[in-house]
């Protein structure tokens, strides 16, 4: 039975990580003492000579290396020699230690070594309690105590921090907090500085100044490599789907090469709500998940593949798009746009009609010349950023800038972009197809996916909607003027924590649907990118959808008991291949020649499958479908 919960508790607004235990610091629910102020609580690092840093970062620039947004002072502070510890009259212990960066705009904290004991649990926090990371519990120990490794906990914006670490009375293990780094941010992740030189900050777009990118600007992420260091990377679909749970950024490999061993962390949703900055309550949360591999990179098409360790959409705060991607080698024409994170600041977005040409000495590049040089163009640490065309398709990567000039009082820039089609099987050792084409279906074109089953939210910025086909939990934060609307298909859950504030207005609506967002049409014509830009949020689902087209597929009946039909809206002339595959992605059944659009499974097993139909423009539709005999 489908329903819709709503318990309104008292809202505290905190910042979460994926990884910790989403709950407030014991010294915000016991009494206890003030932390003192000494040498050896609190540890004050020196300020930044800013005149060296821009010097050492205009360096790395000309030499390729990867940009950094902090500094790192190289200390060694663990729960022996600093900070100070107390007995709460129960017997637990607490030790807190302060740490002080003079006009940082963040702070981040490494560890050489780092394991917490079971029932032991650590937060950060800064010292309005506005951000907190917490709790980081034995889950976060990968090792064994013995073997205790580096490991790092997060962003938090601040100039100064509290360490603050629980232990129960009956907890006996000692644990390992020692700290090799303190990260002191002094530009982006916060930064506001304009990035170019003599231009008006007028063209600068933060990337919902165009709402019509509601979706694919979910699938960019800023790239934090061992803490100080950044570049922007975009998810990419693939030809299952949902089905294999893999989740694979793309970027470029310049970066990658240079750190083999890297740590990840992957920050979301790291963007101005609404168009207008700089105010001091649109500081989006630092969102992130931590974690990934290089499965595929090549040198001469520059190109990064990671697969992630953490499923984001499983994180609390986290809504992924899967971008959908065109593989026909065909420049773009037209409007092409570019999400990125300059300088790892407030995700922008920049648009350009400037002719793609291809280059004889490098066929895997594409370059543009004499584009307008503006506050949110692309560069240092856009690299990685996906170019998409018209139809909002992945066909490229930027990989750098290789010249900015000014003539007359206007600036402009040269760049070069990776193409995706290069990419997919060009490279003799490394290809694109082998992990984004699971199911060897070939397709031209694939369409994004932003549908999720369950969607957990406490401090994202409120969207007009939110839909999940199952379930929504939320401890959400609805501001004072904002509408937003949650369309579920069985449960909406608002826990201790959500908030609607006076003069907002706040929907829960359940509705059962199969697809948050249906593939356009195959060659409809695109939208005039002017009238794009004046396209709002829309909060209902008919007015959603009033610009889109979409290929229909439907299952009758589904469940079934191995016997079902296939219905369409097109032609079955229109199919090139149907295949079916159970939940380990093995085909029990595939044909290139559909005659009837009735199909039988006379040896399938009671199961989950999945139905996936290529049709001859290239485009792929897929539908669960759920066998019980």
């Amino acid at each position: 039975m489908k329903k819709l919960i709503i318990l309104f508790f008292l809202l505290y607004g905190v910042v979460y990580g994926q990884t910790t235990t989403h709950e407030k610091p014991v010294s915000l629910l016991k009494s206890i003492p003030p932390l003192t102020i000494n040498g050896q609580t609190q540890k004050i690092m020196p300020n930044l000579d800013m005149s060296s840093i821009e010097k050492e970062d205009e360096e790395d620039r000309v030499n390729g290396i990867i940009p950094r947004f902090g500094y790192k002072h190289e200390v060694s502070f663990n729960l022996h020699n600093s900070g100070e510890w107390i007995e709460l009259p129960n017997g637990d212990k607490i030790w807190r230690l302060s740490i002080v960066c003079p006009k940082a705009t963040l702070i981040n904290i490494l560890y050489d070594k780092f394991w917490i004991p079971e029932g032991a649990k650590l937060f950060i926090y800064s010292t309005d309690y506005r951000s907190i990371l917490g709790a980081f519990t034995s889950v976060n120990s990968k090792e064994d105590k013995e073997d205790a490794r580096g490991y790092s906990t997060g962003l938090i914006m601040s100039e100064q921090i509290t360490l603050e670490y629980y232990v129960p009375k009956e907890v006996e293990d000692e644990g390992v907090i020692s700290i090799c780094d303190v990260v002191h941010g002094y530009r982006g992740l916060a930064s506001t500085r304009g990035i170019c030189f003599n231009c008006s900050n007028e063209h600068c777009k933060n990337v919902n100044c165009y709402p019509n990118f509601k979706n694919e600007k979910n699938a960019v992420v800023v790239i934090v490599v061992n803490g100080n260091t950044s570049f922007t990377g975009s998810l990419v679909n693939t030809t299952a789907n949902e089905m294999h749970n893999k989740h694979f950024i793309l970027t470029v490999n310049q970066f990658l090469s240079q750190l083999p061993n890297a740590s990840y962390k992957f920050y979301w949703h790291y963007e101005y709500y609404g168009c207008t900055p700089n105010q001091p309550s649109n500081q989006p949360p630092l969102i992130y998940t931590q974690g990934a591999s290089v499965v595929a990179k090549s040198s001469v098409g520059n190109f990064g593949l990671l697969e992630l360790h953490e499923d984001p959409g499983l994180a609390w705060d986290v809504t992924p798009y899967y971008l959908g991607w065109d593989r026909s080698g065909t420049a773009p024409t037209g409007s092409k746009w570019i999400i990125h994170h300059p300088l790892s600041d407030i995700k922008k977005i920049v648009t350009t009609t400037t002719t793609l040409s291809s280059l004889a000495a490098q066929p895997e590049a594409w370059e543009t010349k004499g584009q307008p040089f503006s506050d949110d163009s692309p560069f240092l640490g856009s690299e990685g950023a996906p170019l998409l065309n018209s139809n909002k398709k992945l066909v490229g990567f930027h990989w750098k800038i290789f010249n900015a000039y000014c003539v007359g009082g206007t600036c402009y820039y040269d760049a070069k972009f990776g193409k995706f089609w290069w990419a997919w099987d060009n490279e003799p050792t490394v290809k694109l197809k082998d992990w984004l084409d699971p199911l060897n279906l070939n397709p031209t074109t694939l369409e994004g996916r932003g549908c999720q089953k369950t969607i957990k939210l406490h401090y994202l910025y409120p969207q007009p909607l939110f839909h999940a086909v199952e379930k929504i939990i939320s401890k959400q934060v609805i501001p004072s003027g904002v509408t937003t609307t949650y369309k579920a298909g069985e449960e909406i859950v608002l826990e201790d924590g959500f908030h609607a504030e006076a003069g907002s207005t706040f929907h829960a609506i359940i509705e059962e649907y199969t697809e948050c967002i249906p593939p356009p049409r195959a060659n409809a014509p695109s939208q005039n990118n002017e009238q794009d830009e004046e396209f709002a949020f829309q909060t209902s689902k008919s007015q959603s959808m009033q610009h889109q087209f979409s290929y229909e597929l439907y299952l009758h009946p589904n469940p079934n008991p191995g016997t079902f039909q296939i219905e369409t809206n097109f032609p079955l002339s229109e199919i090139s291949q149907l295949k079916i595959t159970n939940t380990l992605g093995l085909t029990v059944y595939e044909t290139r020649n559909l005659a009837s659009n009735e199909i039988q499974l006379p040896n399938s097993v009671s199961g989950l499958y999945f139905v996936v139909m290529v049709l001859k423009d290239g485009t792929v539709l897929t539908q669960k479908m759920m066998v019980q005999r």
